[in-house]
């Protein structure tokens, strides 16, 4: 049954190679970046230029629903006849609005970070 699988997997593997639109047969880097630092392979950037524009891709259609879910339930409190939900609904609004998003992801990936319980650390000595 492995076997199987790692024929798909190849012959899957083949397919998105030939599609890839950044460094496949037709790709972008193919066309206009060969010889230069755009190029595919050993001699450019183009493969991680490509990756970096995957994952860029997944990251947002990954945070879409999420930050769809929380601008709802944010608008609905700024809606609200409730004092205190519609005072964090503008205390929220008011303090990312007025953030640069930089600056934001900073505190969210730092900020993060810090709030997580420390793991420590075993070596071998």
């Amino acid at each position: 049954m492995s076997g199987l699988f790692a024929a798909l997997y190849s012959g899957l593997a083949w397919v998105v190679s030939m599609i890839d639109p950044f460094c496949g047969p037709a790709g972008v880097f193919r066309w206009f970046g060969s010889g230069t630092l755009l190029a595919c392979g050993d001699t450019g950037w183009g493969d991680e230029i490509a990756y970096g524009f995957l994952v860029n891709a997944s990251l947002a259609i990954a945070t879409l629903p999420l930050g769809l879910v929380i601008g709802f339930f944010i608008a609905l409190a700024k809606q609200s006849n409730e004092r205190s939900l519609r005072l964090a609904a503008n205390i929220y609004t008011t303090i990312f609005r007025g953030l640069p998003e930089l600056l934001t992801l900073f505190i969210v990936y730092y900020g993060l970070q810090s709030s997580r319980p420390a793991i420590p650390r075993y070596s071998r000595l």
